[in-house]
């Protein structure tokens, strides 16, 4: 009997929330995703998660992405950036 494969984690993306550039000029993005699980809201730099959080349904996931963005909006040294771009890399 051969063993089966590891199945990847489901990471679909459901939508993009927001882009901003850091002081560092590196783009941190945040997005809603479907995962095994439920749903996610993650942000990051490129391809390093920073932040995640799972969510109930799609009207808490994008409360807590605004409020997410409102929190780093706060810290000054952002620059919003159009929502687009590869979301998908966090």
């Amino acid at each position: 009997m051969t063993a089966r494969p590891p199945r990847e984690p489901r990471l679909e993306l459901v939508a993009p929330c927001w882009r901003m550039r850091g002081p560092s000029g590196h783009v941190l993005s945040c997005a809603i995703y479907r995962i095994d699980v439920g749903l996610e809201v993650r942000a990051g730099y490129a391809n390093e998660l920073l932040h995640s959080q799972r969510v109930f349904n799609e009207e808490a996931a994008f409360v807590y992405a605004e409020r997410y963005r409102q929190a780093i909006l706060a810290k000054g040294e952002f620059e919003e950036l159009p929502v687009g771009g590869n979301a998908n890399s966090i």
